[in-house]
């Protein structure tokens, strides 16, 4: 026996002794790899000790314990890996045979060390197929790997506690149009896929909120070790211009005001009169009026679904003046069980377009509160006791910002007194 070929022996049969004393599993040298390469391919280069310890597994998957794995010279006949490799009868060339798949399959060569050689390779590669084969066949679960569905549930149970269920609507509706994405992997999600999903989105308000709800969603993801990086980064944040409602001119204000009265439409009255957003004014019962304090308690909101919910936020929840003109207005309903306005919100709304079809306009019930605003203005009232008696928080620009009413309707009687004086 030649000198290279005991270093070979002792090589393999070290090999053998390491492998066998840390009782490696094929499994685990599996899962191992496929931790550090996403394909066969590049495998031996990211994983090299691994994927040669692997190949070395699969190849001996069958070879018992009696059976010889290294060259045995002399005789008519050698073994490789319990493979028998023979001398053809009444000829000069060897052979070996091994089987894949069921198959049978053969080497052969002129000498027995060429034979050998080739069956080397022959089973070097075959053992390269399976690990492709196992590779795509086994189901490798990641710690993290649930579904952007999941977490989504998961992100509202632990940082969505108390909300409202409109928000909770809100959510419902932006997951869907996120539809795409919701059993993919969250951290197979890439910036593109999200890209996708909101380019199918037609309107620029619904865009810029499932934008929000989905940063709102990878963020805490990323906190939570979910995912190693937020795919919303490179994204922009779809534009959105606001516009803003508008208070009713001070001709329309006394029209309104007047066709209210004559259709006896007193909860409106009471939106033009304290403010009052229109869940808040539908949610009033007669306990909430105190008329002989002369205040009026918001605590409470009638929602979409007609039920009784909490106020916009911790501010909204307010007691506030009676003024003298909500007084004459509700003091019919003193004794009224319940909620004193018997509509439900979309009932609401179509009451009052009924009343600007009479105008010819396009005010909203909101634009009522926005006039309440514009007058208190008018009237020299401090904004932060404005701020408070509409549940602003004290300090808001939205006051300021959304309610820009007072100089447009100061505007339109300076240009009355200029084309009377005309």
């Amino acid at each position: 026996m030649g000198k290279s070929t005991e270093n070979e022996i002792a090589s393999i049969e070290e090999q053998i002794k390491i492998l066998k004393t840390k009782n490696i599993a094929l499994t685990n040298f599996l899962l191992g790899l496929l931790s550090a390469s996403e394909s066969e391919d590049n495998a031996e280069k990211k994983a090299p000790e691994q994927y040669q310890m692997l190949e070395n597994l699969i190849e001996n998957k069958s070879t018992s314990k009696n059976e010889q794995i290294y060259l045995i010279e002399g005789g008519e006949e050698m073994k490789y890996r319990g493979i028998t490799i023979k001398k053809r009868q009444g000829c000069q060339t060897w052979y070996a045979r091994y089987r894949e798949n069921g198959k049978q399959f053969y080497v052969s060569a002129k000498t027995q060390q060429d034979c050998y050689n080739k069956l080397k390779i022959a089973l070097k590669n075959k053992s390269k197929r399976e690990l492709k084969k196992l590779s795509q066949n086994l189901e490798v679960k990641e710690p993290n790997a649930m579904s952007f569905n999941d977490w989504v549930k998961k992100w509202i149970e632990l940082y969505k506690q108390g909300v409202k269920s409109g928000t909770l609507k809100e959510y419902n509706v932006c997951l869907n149009h996120l539809e795409g994405l919701k059993k993919k992997p969250i951290n197979k999600i890439t910036s593109i896929m999200i890209m996708e999903e909101l380019n199918k989105i037609t309107g620029e308000r619904t865009k810029q909120k499932v934008y929000e709800f989905a940063n709102g969603v990878f963020n805490k993801a990323l906190a939570n070790e979910i995912i190693k990086k937020n795919p919303m980064l490179v994204i922009d944040k779809p534009k959105h211009i606001r516009v803003n409602g508008k208070a009713l001119t001070n001709v329309d204000e006394v029209k309104i005001e007047k066709i209210l009265i004559e259709k006896k439409l007193d909860m409106f009255l009471v939106c033009l009169y304290q403010g009052l957003r229109k869940g808040e004014m539908l949610a009033l019962t007669s306990s909430d009026i105190d008329f002989e304090n002369k205040t009026l308690t918001i605590n409470k909101n009638l929602n979409k679904d007609n039920i009784i919910d909490t106020t916009k936020n911790v501010y909204s929840n307010r007691v506030i003046p009676l003024f003298d003109k909500t007084i004459e207005v509700l003091k019919k309903y003193k004794d009224v069980e319940g909620r004193i306005f018997n509509y439900n919100q979309r009932k609401c709304e179509k009451e009052f377009l009924k009343v600007v079809a009479e105008l010819g306009t396009k005010y909203t019930i909101h634009s009522l509160r926005h006039t309440f605003v514009t007058k208190c203005q008018e009237a020299g009232i401090p904004l932060h006791i404005i701020q408070r008696w509409v549940g602003h928080n004290i300090g808001s620009k939205v006051t300021n910002t959304v309610y820009t009413h007072t100089r447009e309707r100061a505007e339109l009687v300076n240009i009355e007194k200029m084309n009377n004086f005309n």
